[in-house]
């Protein structure tokens, strides 16, 4: 199993389902890998979708993101776990 550890940027393309990102995410989590983001990352997009225009929108867009990613905490091991930059899934 692979892990994918979404930064803000590439999470944001997952929650505007634009430039395949969601896609490929569907596809990986679909193969059994575990797609996350970081507690920075849910804050950076929570501050997102409350200041946008289209706000309940984009909160329901989050929520349902919530539902699938795994939320990885601080202190979650380091070397031990075999995490991906999702910026491949922009490619």
């Amino acid at each position: 199993m692979r892990r994918f550890l979404l930064d803000t940027g590439i999470a944001g393309l997952y929650l505007d389902r634009k430039r395949g990102v969601f896609k490929r995410a569907v596809a990986e989590n679909t193969r059994g890998n575990r797609i996350g983001i970081a507690r920075p990352v849910l804050a950076e997009l929570a501050y997102r979708a409350e200041g946008s225009p289209i706000r309940e929108q984009n909160l329901i867009r989050l929520q349902q993101a919530l539902e699938v990613w795994k939320l990885w905490l601080e202190g979650w091991g380091g070397g031990s776990w075999r995490l991906r930059c999702v910026r491949m899934l922009s490619h």
